[in-house]
């Protein structure tokens, strides 16, 4: 009888650890798959926070702000190419998920250098005085942008001058020269001188709203 209970004890024993085992096995498995999807949403946080890089995002819903205040200064397809023959440099470049942004390196008669950026439009403002000297672009004047939060310079408006022609037109009032000896090729030729204007933006003096954000994040996740 005595033998007989031992050995029923020492089944229960066995069969309990045999459940064990593999219960205790699933259990280190789901803990494992836990903390490995918890260290994958860390590092999309941080946006690689160890190499010290910021992963953007491909949509461009993002918009450039003013490095200084905060304020949104331009979107992604505000985005347009305006080549200057006086820049010193050109590279396209990836900015709002958008690769072919023209950025161009320039310099002003003070000797410093700016690298810009182009756009059709900007939430700036736009200082009265018009310069026409030292334009970088030809056949455009133009006026310096400052942030209409912080006032800090942004960059400069560029406005497109009035053609020669035009220009003799309105001074003389000459009809034979303003309507009778026009041809086909002048009326050609005044349509691709139509230009548009613009705004170049100090690319150094903007940042990314996604990177303005993860500077915002990071410290709350690590306790800082």
């Amino acid at each position: 009888m005595v033998a007989a209970e031992l050995e029923l004890c020492s089944r229960r024993r066995f069969l309990s650890i045999g459940l064990a085992l593999p219960l205790g096995r699933v259990m280190v498995s789901y803990m494992y798959i836990f903390f490995t999807f918890l260290i994958f949403l860390l590092s999309t946080q941080t946006g690689g926070l160890a190499t010290g890089e910021v992963q953007y995002g491909n949509e461009f819903n993002n918009v450039l702000l003013c490095r200084q205040c905060g304020h949104a200064v331009a979107h992604a397809s505000d985005f347009v190419t305006v080549s200057s023959s006086q820049a010193l440099h050109q590279r396209n470049n990836t900015i709002l998920g958008r690769e072919d942004v023209l950025v161009q390196l320039l310099k002003n008669p003070h000797g410093r250098h700016f690298e810009v950026i182009t756009t059709s439009t900007a939430d700036v403002t736009k200082q009265p005085r018009l310069y026409k000297e030292d334009s970088w672009f030809d056949g455009y004047d133009w006026k310096m942008i400052t942030c209409p939060q912080c006032r800090s310079h942004l960059g400069w408006y560029f406005e497109p001058r009035e053609t020669q022609k035009a220009e003799t037109c309105q001074d003389k009032g000459d009809e034979d020269t303003c309507s009778g000896d026009r041809d086909d090729t002048w009326n050609e030729n005044s349509l691709v001188e139509k230009k548009n204007p613009f705004h170049a933006l100090i690319l150094a003096n903007l940042i990314h709203e996604e990177y303005a954000e993860a500077l915002v994040v990071q410290p709350k996740i690590f306790g800082g």
